[in-house]
């Protein structure tokens, strides 16, 4: 938005350095058209300011014009987004395609209804993906986990929501992606993933998130999903991060191996630090745990691998 008030701003100056705003050629040619009154004149010439004031006068009139466009929204090309319990409206899902399911905006000001997220994650099984670019957009690129999210894998196979925005992605609302334990066969079931990823702006964490795996009767432990988080604005956490693998369960003489914890990445991409104590663009890590621990074994069987936890930054 800024960038944009900047390209508009040069401009104007170029075109006024163009038509060289001379004050004997703008009010010479006012003269000329008024040289019948000679009272006429004479005010005109009482009245005539200095070259100097009357590009100021533009450069004010550029600045205010500038400066409404901005606030009156200019275009981002972006949307906002909330992802709450009300229907989902502003966008649409795309069918399963390639494994995926994509929400595409269709509007500045969009809400994803969370239960959509959870029954494309674990009924209807893909992996989700949410953008936040908008052709024409005037949204902030934000997106905002405004009410918990809780998704239960109960398949083999693991899929991962991912979150692609411009701006600020904010987790003030506990995810919870644990693997389901409950009813059905006896399997390994894996943890669910997430990824999100800030291409202009923060990730700010204050919820916890939790990927670990499960088991349901006796067998192997389930290995725990990813978890992945990208800020190129910096990255604030306040809760804990856990991706667990979990413990086999066994009777008698039977041999389990646990499950393995999910690999868990944190990368910023700012310099500057900031002290919000949690809600500042750059924090970092103020309080909670991260945690991708292998999970127990049983009997004979090997414990699960612990999963790799990596931090990178400018």
């Amino acid at each position: 938005m800024v960038a944009g008030f900047r390209s508009y701003l040069v401009a104007t100056l170029h075109k006024i350095k163009a038509l060289r705003m001379d004050e004997n050629v703008f009010f010479g040619l006012l003269s000329k058209k008024t040289n019948k009154s000679t009272s006429m004149v004479n005010s005109i010439n009482f009245f005539k300011p200095n070259a100097s004031l009357l590009r100021l006068l533009v450069l004010g009139f550029v600045f205010i014009f500038g400066m409404s466009d901005v606030a009156w929204g200019q275009t981002t090309n972006q949307s906002t987004i909330t992802i709450s319990t009300s229907v989902t409206s502003g966008g649409s899902w795309s069918a399963l395609s390639g494994g995926n399911y994509t929400f595409t905006p269709s509007a500045s000001t969009v809400n994803i209804q969370a239960s959509d997220i959870v029954t494309k994650l674990t009924s209807s099984p893909g992996n989700v993906i949410i953008n936040t670019a908008y052709t024409g957009g005037t949204g902030n690129g934000s997106v905002s986990f405004n009410t918990t999210l809780t998704a239960t894998n109960q398949n083999t196979t693991t899929y991962t929501l991912t979150v692609n925005a411009s701006g600020n992605i904010t987790v003030s609302n506990a995810v919870d992606f644990t693997a389901s334990g409950a009813n059905g066969a006896t399997t390994t079931c894996p943890g669910l993933g997430i990824s999100l990823n800030s291409s202009s702006g923060s990730v700010l964490v204050s919820a916890a998130i939790t990927t670990s795996g499960n088991v349901r009767g006796k067998t192997n432990g389930g290995d725990a999903g990813n978890i992945s988080i990208s800020g190129s604005n910096g990255v604030s956490i306040s809760a804990n991060l856990t991706a667990n693998g979990a413990a086999a369960s066994g009777s008698g003489n039977s041999n389990f191996n646990g499950g393995n914890g999910g690999n868990i990445s944190i990368s910023d991409g700012s310099s500057t630090i900031t002290t919000g104590a949690g809600s500042g663009a750059n924090d970092g890590q103020i309080s909670g745990v991260i945690s991708a621990n292998g999970g127990a074994g049983y009997g004979t069987g090997t414990a699960g691998v612990g999963g790799t936890i990596t931090k990178s930054g400018t």
